[in-house]
């Protein structure tokens, strides 16, 4: 009967290792994204504080979401985690691509600051 409520020493350590690896995960993932942060700051043109943006925030949200994945094991919480990564990843950089496609039709010096290629249709 107390079987199933008593905890293995070999529970206790699959927890502590969980744990330890949700915690990396998760600060790794703060630490990508602060870098992203401190990159739009760094950069002078839009277009590289865009990439330093896209980049960190994608990798960023990946290592946090892997990190809440690892702290909520075992029921259908990953499942809703991988939806939201998925949304994250296919929302993102498009969004990213549309302002940087803004940015360079609209900025009449943008020709002077960064190398512009044209495509076929003359954007």
């Amino acid at each position: 009967m107390q079987k199933n409520r008593r905890r293995t020493r070999k529970n206790m350590i699959g927890e502590k290792i969980r744990f330890v690896l949700c915690a990396a995960f998760m600060l790794s993932g703060l630490v990508i994204m602060l870098g992203a942060a401190i990159g739009n700051f760094r950069f002078r043109t839009a277009l590289n504080r865009m990439h330093a943006a896209a980049m960190g925030d994608s990798l960023g949200k990946l290592c946090l979401l892997i990190g809440l994945m690892l702290y909520q094991w075992g029921g259908t919480v990953e499942v809703k985690l991988l939806f939201i990564l998925a949304f994250f990843w296919m929302a993102g950089p498009v969004c990213s691509h549309m302002l940087c496609e803004f940015e360079v039709t609209t900025n009449a010096l943008m020709k002077k600051e960064e190398e512009v290629k044209k495509d076929v249709d003359g954007v």
